[in-house]
Order: structure tokens, then C-alpha cells, then sequence
């Protein structure tokens, strides 16, 4: 099982493409796995019928898509996208076969609702625009289905394999049933997972925010905060009382020592200090915070 897991990448937590998330790579070989058992479950069960009935076409193009399955599989992790447009190219090419080979009109119908599946698919896996795009492109099976369109003449084939509607339709019925809905599920378990993250780490954010309003913003001793070139980027309210600060300051880039110019900015230094401001002194405290991303 975790060798599965580790196949199919099952998990998310650690990427294993900088440029493509693992639910999207999983749900491609998921698809693909599938596809090569049904090709090549296709391809052992007709291969005496077909040589039997001499229709070498079933055995090349069972043989063909299987291989085809294989390859894009082994590159799915390293090639992902080339291999997202080739499986839908595939669909696109088996449609077409079926339309080309089969002599019922009414089976090449239904060979012709694989392409059904592209749209989703191209969703899935490559986005929005290549859906769109195979969604339009499905115009073409549409109206080839409707209008009763028959190119099996393109062929001088005129012997159908046996048992060719329950290849057809058994494999369209996997395909939907199991297939698809198997990657549609890695894909909804992985949003579960990204709104999990999502919401656990909003409850830091606020965890920090209040924090954040406690020791600073509420703290009853005057805080300013400025950044490395002296700049002033926050204070709360008992500064802004006791020095006078406009509240626009926190939006400009006014630096302390102009706001405060007896007050010297040591870097590293860990002495409290006695600075003049109008007639009185104040003792301030420097503490220096390394930004986490440094």
C-alpha cells in the first residue's frame, strides 16, 4: 500500500514537481493505469478473434493504444503536461478510429461519446482554456452522432469484429464509471485537503493577530516599529500619544530620526537608552527581529 501511495501520489504534502501539484499528477496516472488495463485487456481478448477473422487493424491499434498508455505512464512525472495533451490526443485518436473501423454506424455513435470525457479531463489536468477547447471541439462528435455521419467508406474494411458492442460499450462504461470518477476523486480529496490547510492556517493568522494586539497594539508601554533603513512602519496608541505622531506617518516613509532626531539607532545594541525629548527624558529599549524569511 505505500508503495501505491507513493506511486500514485497520493499524497500532498511534498511536492514532486515544482510546477505541477501531486493531485494533478496523480489523477493523470491514475487515468492512465486504468487506461492500460483496459487496452490491454482489450488487446488479449480479441487477439485470437482477430487473428482468427484475419483483422490485423484490432490487433495494431489495441497494441498501439496499450504501448501508448505505457509510455505516457513512465513519463507522467517528468513530463506531465506533454503527457496530459497525449492522453487527450489518445481519446481524440481512439474516437476517431472507432468512426473509421466500425461498420455499425450505431456502435461508431457511441465509440463517439469517448470524446465526452475530454473536457473534464482537460479540467483536471491542464485548466480552464484547454477545456474550453475540447469542449468546442466536441461540436464535432456531436454532429457527426445526430446526423447519422458515416466514414467507416473511408475503409475497405467490411468485417466487423465479433462482440465488437460489448468491447465498445463495456469499455465506455469503465471508462465513466471508474476511470474518471476515480481521478475526480483524488482531486476533490486534495481541495478537502488544501481547504484543511487553508483554514489551519488562518487559525495561526488570527492566533498572531491577537497576539500581535496584545503585546503591541494594547501594550501599555510606547512601541514603534521601523525596518532596517530607520524607516517607521507601526506604533501603537501609547506612542502615538506621547510623541504626537499623525497617523498618516504609518503610510509614508518618514524615518524616526527625523521624527525623533535626539534619538541614535544603535544597530545590535542590547543597552537601554536616555534620550532628550522637549524637556524630559526617556529611556528606550532596541530590540532587533529577524524577518523569518531571511
Amino acid at each position: 500500500m505505500h508503495y501505491l501511495s507513493r506511486y500514485f501520489l497520493l499524497s500532498d504534502h511534498v511536492n514532486s514537481n515544482v510546477l505541477v501539484p501531486n493531485w494533478r499528477i496523480s489523477a493523470l496516472r491514475i487515468i492512465l493505469t486504468a487506461g492500460l488495463i483496459l487496452c490491454f485487456s482489450v488487446f488479449c481478448h480479441t487477439l485470437n478473434a482477430a487473428i482468427e477473422f484475419n483483422l490485423i487493424y484490432i490487433i495494431v491499434l489495441a497494441a498501439s493504444f496499450s504501448v501508448t498508455m505505457a509510455t505516457l505512464l513512465i513519463a507522467s512525472r517528468k513530463y506531465f503536461t506533454l503527457c496530459a495533451h497525449a492522453l487527450l490526443l489518445s481519446i481524440v485518436a481512439a474516437t476517431i478510429s472507432m468512426n473509421v473501423f466500425l461498420t455499425d454506424i450505431n456502435l461508431a455513435k457511441v465509440g463517439s461519446m469517448y470524446m465526452y470525457a475530454c473536457p473534464i479531463i482537460a479540467l483536471m489536468l491542464l485548466g480552464v482554456r484547454t477545456a474550453l477547447g475540447y469542449a468546442i471541439l466536441n461540436i464535432v462528435p456531436f454532429y457527426f452522432i445526430i446526423n447519422n455521419v458515416d466514414i467507416s467508406s473511408l475503409t475497405s474494411i467490411n468485417t466487423q469484429l465479433p462482440n465488437s458492442d460489448w468491447y465498445i460499450s463495456g469499455l465506455l462504461f469503465l471508462f465513466f464509471n471508474i476511470c474518471i470518477p476515480l481521478a475526480v476523486a483524488r482531486t476533490i480529496v486534495a481541495a478537502k485537503r488544501l481547504n484543511q490547510t487553508m483554514a489551519e492556517s488562518n487559525s495561526h493568522l488570527a492566533a498572531k493577530k491577537e497576539l500581535y494586539r496584545t503585546f503591541f497594539t494594547e501594550s501599555s508601554i510606547a512601541k514603534i516599529i521601523i525596518d532596517s533603513d530607520n524607516t517607521v512602519i507601526d506604533f501603537n496608541s501609547q506612542a502615538k500619544t506621547l510623541f504626537g505622531f499623525k497617523a498618516t506617518v504609518k503610510n509614508s516613509t518618514v524615518k524616526l530620526d527625523k521624527l525623533l532626531p535626539n534619538l541614535v539607532i544603535v544597530a545590535n545594541q542590547h543597552k537601554d537608552q536616555v534620550f532628550k525629548y522637549k524637556n524630559t527624558y526617556k529611556t528606550v529599549h532596541c530590540q532587533q527581529v529577524t524577518n523569518s524569511n531571511s
